[in-house]
């Protein structure tokens, strides 16, 4: 994560442009579209660090977040019940901040849609020093223009995050907006100027902002300089009209390296092109790897025959010519191939179980997350995929012979971020299926 402000400031954490949330008692209402979701998750790890009290629920609907400590909201009379407030109090006590609202298949939905006034929320606000509202929806566009019915602020909220993703310059509003036939005076392709109309509009991005709310405008997706400048060049038209707002990069550049380079001297053969449900084990890993939510990719390998397939994905590859001078030339190689990265997740290629779902909620966790290294768990074992952020550069380019990161990992928990799985998932394949072996503890890269 980074931030530009106008003044010339630039930061990593996303708490420096609320800075009052530190102190007080504090209801924030998140709209717009283009980030929202990560911002409050964003929010609430700084928060949590800080040591204040979080509640993260929605007045519309939420993507549900598998491993967040989670307490659904029930309500009677109307308001939530006493014993839904009793364990979101009692999970505050031990975790310092709680997900709520009413589960609604893969949803999260407004625990009570009938309450015009949202006094839910003010329950909600009673047990926590910021509950942070996802009060808007935009079906996954980066900017939006509300509905009469939209977005839904609770009277109670003391701030409103308003977002817009840059990502949406240069397109026709047709493309890229939710809601775009509402654009007063829509432009052909959006630029900076746009932006910054439309966040100032009290039918567009600030509407619902009521007297005695603090507003806010996020430019996030500010992933290239041109980007950013831009970002800050429509901050800069809002600040004339004192109206706080800045460029944003909530999620860090991640490079993907997968680690295809081993002998498979207990294997007996190359098992990177053993075939696993009549795929070839490097096949099913070059499958998982396209499908990750990540800057750039690449495999490091010693293979030909990899190397193809990686071409047939559209990845390019780092050739490894001394596997036998261990894994952590191949981690250097990687890193070298995809220098400007904020971060490298490192997967090995012989886990044919892993799943692509789970690979993201761990992306999805680093960055969400204010700290520097994130991995797959199940129960007390940790395994692979393992995520290093530039941080820790120095460190992983230290490294020499079949030494992996599991050390550096190890001698840091307290700058880890575990994410649970199955056990089946984090198996690697040291041998031929149906031979027998013994259930040895798997190595960090």
């Amino acid at each position: 994560m980074r931030y530009w402000k106008t003044d010339g400031g630039q930061g990593e954490r996303v708490l420096d442009l609320f800075p009052e949330l530190t102190e007080g008692r504090h209801v924030v209402s998140v709209t717009g579209a283009g980030g929202k979701t990560s911002l409050i998750w964003r929010l609430t790890a700084e928060l949590v660090q800080r040591g204040r009290r979080v509640i993260v629920t929605t007045t519309t609907h939420m993507a549900r977040e598998e491993g967040r400590v989670w307490a659904e909201a029930l309500a009677e009379n109307g308001r939530l019940s006493s014993g839904a407030l009793g364990q979101i109090a009692g999970l505050l006590e031990k975790k310092q901040y709680v997900f709520t609202g009413r589960s609604q298949g893969e949803k999260i939905a407004c625990p009570l849609p009938s309450d015009g006034e949202c006094r839910w929320v003010e329950q909600l606000s009673s047990l926590a020093d910021v509950v942070l509202v996802e009060a808007d929806g935009s079906r996954r566009h980066p900017v939006k223009v509300p509905a009469p019915w939209e977005p839904v602020i609770p009277p109670c909220t003391t701030l409103v995050a308003a977002v817009a993703g840059l990502s949406c310059l240069g397109y026709p509003a047709a493309r890229c907006c939710h809601r775009p036939e509402l654009w007063r005076q829509g432009p052909g392709t959006i630029q900076a100027k746009d932006l910054a109309a439309l966040a100032r509009d009290a039918c567009g991005m600030r509407k619902g902002v009521k007297p005695g709310m603090e507003y806010r405008v996020i430019f996030n997706q500010a992933d290239k300089e041109q980007e950013m400048e831009a970002g800050l060049a429509a901050a800069r038209l809002l600040d004339k009209e004192g109206i706080g707002a800045a460029a944003v990069r909530l999620r860090d550049r991640l490079g993907a390296v997968l680690l295809a380079a081993g002998k498979s001297s207990r294997f007996g053969e190359n098992k990177l092109l053993y075939p696993v449900e009549q795929t070839p084990m490097a096949g099913r890993a070059l499958h998982l790897l396209s499908r990750l939510l990540v800057w750039k990719r690449v495999v490091v390998t010693g293979y030909e025959e990899v190397a193809s397939l990686a071409e047939a994905y559209g990845i390019s590859s780092v050739f490894n010519p001394h596997p036998e001078q261990g894994i952590s030339r191949s981690l250097q190689l990687g890193m070298r191939a995809l220098s400007g990265a904020d971060g490298w997740l490192f997967l090995v290629a012989d886990q044919p179980w892993l799943k692509a779902e789970s690979v993201n909620r761990l992306i999805d966790r680093w960055q969400e997350d204010p700290r520097h290294l994130a991995a797959l768990c199940s129960g007390d074992q940790i395994g692979n995929p393992v995520i290093f952020s530039a941080a820790y550069a120095p460190e992983l380019l230290s490294l020499a012979g079949d030494k992996g990161g599991k050390k550096i990992l190890l001698n840091h928990p307290e700058d880890a971020v575990l994410v649970e799985t199955e056990a089946r998932q984090l198996e690697d394949m040291d041998v031929k299926v149906g031979k027998n072996r013994e259930n040895t503890e798997k190595n960090l890269l």
